[in-house]
């Protein structure tokens, strides 16, 4: 299989210790990549560390629901790097109990984290 020329990932969630390791893979890779997180200062320690790896990052903390964050990451990437290949979308919510225990609104929450994204 071809490798792609200078391959650009984003990955969102990038601050939580699955979205790190989703994103200093491709950076190892020579991959560039592309991340966002709610929390700053965890997204700040995933960006140290991918530039660690030598690879280079660009980060823009926020939530990925937000229209504005998704945005401000996008064309930072296409200004940068000219396009997107690839995406690992580590973002989501599940339910800690019995979803019958839950009100509505907490059903609401995760559908439109999990599957709307920006809607």
């Amino acid at each position: 299989m071809a490798r792609l020329d200078n391959p650009v990932t984003v990955v969102t969630g990038a601050g939580g210790s699955e979205g790190r390791q989703a994103a200093l893979r491709p950076a190892a890779g020579g991959s560039r990549v592309g991340l966002t997180d709610l929390d700053a200062s965890s997204l700040d320690e995933t960006e140290a560390l991918v530039r660690e790896t030598g690879g280079e990052v660009i980060a823009v903390a926020g939530d990925i629901v937000s229209e504005q964050t998704i945005d401000e990451l996008t064309t930072r990437l296409v200004d940068a790097c000219s396009k997107v290949d690839g995406l690992v979308n580590n973002v989501g919510i599940v339910f800690s109990k019995p979803l019958l225990e839950h009100p509505v609104e907490d059903f609401d929450g995760v559908m439109h984290i999990n599957t709307c994204p920006a809607s």
